[in-house]
């Protein structure tokens, strides 16, 4: 049996560039403002990572 050492898995080492849209609209709910931020982005160029294209949504509000 032999032990995985440091350098047998490589260093996990990877990066990516993207660029896309976000959108952010606000409006009152009684008193209180509500964000809503929505954002797309599309990797352009990918090292040691899969090319995928992220989506995120938030909800924010002061309390």
């Amino acid at each position: 049996m032999t032990s995985l050492g440091k350098d047998s898995l490589g260093t996990f080492k990877g990066e990516t560039f993207g660029l896309g849209p976000a959108l952010k609209y606000t409006f009152k709910l009684g008193e209180r403002d509500i964000n809503i931020i929505a954002k797309w982005l599309h990797d352009l160029d990918t090292t040691n990572r899969f090319e995928t294209d992220t989506t995120m949504c938030a909800v924010a509000f002061k309390f």
